[in-house]
């Protein structure tokens, strides 16, 4: 006796049509999650961004400002925009870590010298890492008196001399020229498909008592 067999119609597999709209199902969900990837990466990597420029703003105003306010004598001088580089003179004489004046005056000592340049740290070069050099006397700086420290760091500890990128460093006089000035540092970085910019300055006051 032979049997016959028959499907129902409900027995079957996924039709062209139906697979179709399960892809495109798919598609529209890792594209959404695609968006939502790129958009957090975006606003994670903005946001880095930032917190180094302002790391890298909030170390050279406190450091460049820490010898400013120990400074017997400041030159602000210009090589690309005004006031972009910083001469300072320390006092000469200490004791136990802490500048001491001489018969109620304090003398001349180092003389450092703040200024943006490239990785070779010459004055002659425009850059944006900050550089601090030194002179042999209280003159004005040049490309062949200014020798570049490489051992200077803003960071405590540190041996690299350098830090970046800062995209401009600025000071101005207030006032008497013995009194004080004001100190901006800037740092570009990337927000989005564009750059920004964070500026940050900082007043200060010398030391000056004559020398």
């Amino acid at each position: 006796m032979s049997h016959c067999s028959t499907r129902h119609s409900n027995e079957h597999g996924l039709t062209l049509v139906e697979l179709v709209v399960v892809v495109a199902i798919l598609a529209v969900i890792v594209a959404s999650l695609c968006d939502v990837f790129i958009a957090n990466q975006m606003a994670w990597d903005r946001q880095s961004a930032a917190s180094t420029a302002l790391i890298t703003t909030s170390a050279a105003l406190s450091t460049v400002g820490a010898y400013l306010e120990n400074a017997v004598d400041v030159k602000v001088k210009t090589r690309y925009t005004t006031g972009d580089a910083v001469v300072v003179c320390l006092p000469q004489d200490s004791a136990y870590g802490i500048y001491v004046p001489q018969a109620g005056f304090y003398r001349q000592g180092q003389v450092v010298v703040f200024y943006l340049s490239d990785s070779t740290g010459s004055y002659s070069r425009s850059g944006d890492i900050l550089w601090a050099g030194t002179l042999l006397r209280w003159v004005d700086p040049s490309p062949g008196n200014v020798t570049p420290d490489p051992n200077w760091s803003l960071y405590p500890g540190g041996t690299n001399g350098r830090i970046a990128p800062v995209t401009s460093l600025q000071f101005t006089i207030l006032g008497d020229r013995y009194w004080g000035g004001t100190l901006t540092v800037t740092a570009s970085y990337k927000a989005g498909r564009g750059t920004a910019t964070l500026a940050r300055t900082r007043n200060v006051c010398y030391r000056y008592q004559g020398y």
